[in-house]
């Protein structure tokens, strides 16, 4: 499978780091390379992020993969994995998407 990321996740993962970075560039380089290898993962198991609990994002096939305090959310459409946004698990995502 391929991975295809939404612009909006693509500013995502740019805000998530910049965040971090202005703590520590470290810390944020290492959130940024484990949220890209999770992600990565996908193009071999595909379903293996869950289903969220919010009925309309489930509707609309979206999963979920967390990576550290954040959650990935993609759906699978043919043979390409799209990531559609990122963001703090803390957050009310569904108001987001």
């Amino acid at each position: 499978m391929k991975i295809l990321y939404t612009e909006e996740a693509e500013r995502n993962i740019c805000e998530i780091f910049d965040y971090i970075a202005c703590d520590s560039y470290d810390n944020a380089a290492a959130v940024r390379k484990r949220m890209k290898e999770a992600v990565d993962r996908l193009k071999d198991f595909p379903d293996s992020g869950v289903f969220p609990k919010h009925k309309k994002l489930k509707a609309r096939g979206y999963r979920m993969l967390i990576s550290d305090n954040y959650l990935v959310f993609y759906k699978c459409e043919d043979d390409i994995v799209i990531i559609i946004a990122v963001v703090h698990g803390s957050r009310e995502y569904s108001k987001l998407l």
